[in-house]
């Protein structure tokens, strides 16, 4: 499964924004570095570290944004 767009990653936050397809929509949705490196595999909470995290670790991070999304937890 591809992400849907490019990600985008925010320098003055240090985490990454991201779009998920939820039914008729789509919904934004945003992991921080921290977690990328303590829960996601990152090796560091560098740009390209959680990039490469979030692309090995997609399936996962997409199933848990959509339970999230089915819940009514995301807007």
């Amino acid at each position: 499964m591809a992400l849907p767009n490019a990600p985008a990653w925010d320098t003055d936050e240090l985490c990454i924004w991201f779009e998920i397809a939820y039914k008729a929509h789509t919904i934004l949705c945003r992991i921080d570095a921290s977690c990328f490196q303590t829960s996601l595999g990152a090796a560091s909470v560098t740009e390209g570290a959680c990039r490469v995290a979030l692309r090995a670790q997609w399936p996962r991070i997409h199933a848990v944004a959509l339970s999230q999304a089915e819940a009514g937890n995301l807007e």
